[in-house]
């Protein structure tokens, strides 16, 4: 009885330290050591968005104009961005306040989807330059 108590619970642990080791893994693939920069493939359009993530919960958009060479960070226009995202589970991404399912992952590319969305984002390495406004 000891025996079975004793494997019951060491399955337990298991558990839990790879449950906890995915939740790890996805921050670390979406926001890398200090932050990563993902392009989302868009549907239509020319203009390009970009996605920054940091790893302490930071999330910025940058649009970069058609035959433009510099992006900007987005500011939401009418809308109220929340600049936050973190790793709700160990498949769900919570990006601006909204919740998505993670179905594919690797280092380059992330498919994220929720019942309104499905996107798809690419690893940038090298991101485009940041267009600095006249104010900062």
């Amino acid at each position: 009885m000891r025996k079975v108590y004793l494997t019951c619970m060491g399955l337990c642990m298991i558990i839990f330290i790879l449950a906890s080791c995915k939740k790890d893994d996805l921050q670390f693939v979406v926001a890398g050591k200090d932050y990563k920069y993902w392009k989302r493939i868009p549907d239509k359009g020319r203009s390009q968005t970009f996605y920054y993530f940091d790893r302490h919960g930071k999330w910025f958009v940058f649009i970069k104009p058609y035959k433009n060479c510099a992006m900007s960070k987005y500011d939401g226009g009418d809308a109220l961005l929340v600049e936050k995202w973190s790793v709700v589970r160990d498949s769900v991404l919570n990006i601006g306040g909204i919740e998505y399912r993670v179905t594919r992952i690797s280092n380059e590319r992330i498919i994220i989807e929720n019942k309104y969305f499905k996107d798809t984002l690419v690893y940038m390495p090298f991101p485009p330059p940041i267009e600095r406004r006249a104010s900062e």
